[in-house]
């Protein structure tokens, strides 16, 4: 059994027996509690990939920001500064804000959520759009309601160089390109692709009426894909 494997299992079960033996909320021996969490942090995975001889980055925010890390919704009190690193699908820990490289990793569990800034990532299964198999990864989580759960996926693909084979074709160094996907789920189904056609839309919702009210109120644009989906949700489920 690989080492990162023993590690998970240690951690989750360290957590249930200290859920079995504390009420939630209760903080009784949280510095204690706070360094046994962290230092199961895992060490982040290493691919062998050159970072300096590709053009673009692995993050889409390179800077750590002041996160906080949950158990089961519940919000730990250590104080940790959290990235993404979309290329490698891994949330990127460290105590100290300003710097620029760590090698730990909040521990990919469903059990564990994070926030950064003001998104909230969730570790979790969903059927992957291009193989239609059934992976593991993080999410954002915009909207979740009733009915329905809204979730941004964000990662960046790793596309090798290549050379012009004729004068009329272009070289393209090894380079990182984004990769953003939404996904949505109903009644805590597995999540799913959900496209951006209106015609694909209108098929998830049972009144078809008041969405052509709401598509002829509000246009989707580009930059404002996120709220208006977040609206759209909201709206379909008054």
């Amino acid at each position: 059994m690989k080492k990162s494997t023993l590690t998970i299992i240690a951690f989750i079960s360290f957590l249930s027996l200290y859920a079995q033996n504390m009420k939630p909320g209760s903080y009784g021996q949280t510095d204690q509690f706070a360094a046994d969490l962290f230092r199961q942090m895992r060490v982040k995975d290493s691919r062998n990939v050159q970072l300096g001889s590709i053009k673009g980055s692995p993050y889409f925010e390179e800077e750590f920001e002041k996160g906080i890390v949950y158990y089961n919704e519940e919000p730990q009190e250590k104080v940790v500064f959290l990235r993404y690193n979309a290329f490698a699908d891994e949330i990127e820990m460290t105590p100290h804000q300003y710097q620029y490289k760590t090698d730990q990793a909040v521990v990919k569990s469903t059990d564990l959520s994070c926030t950064i800034g003001d998104d909230k990532y969730v570790y979790l299964p969903f059927v992957d759009k291009s193989s239609g198999i059934v992976k593991m990864g993080y999410m954002i989580e915009l909207y979740k309601g009733k009915n329905y759960t809204v979730y941004f996926n964000k990662s960046k693909v790793y596309m090798e160089a290549t050379q012009a084979r004729t004068g009329l074709e272009r070289s393209f160094p090894a380079r990182f390109v984004d990769d953003i996907t939404y996904y949505y789920n109903t009644n805590g189904d597995t999540p799913v692709e959900l496209k951006l056609y209106k015609s694909k839309l209108r098929e998830i919702f049972n009144d078809k009426d008041r969405f052509n009210n709401f598509i002829k109120r509000n246009s989707r644009t580009k930059d404002n894909t996120s709220q208006w989906l977040v609206d759209l949700f909201m709206f379909m489920e008054q």
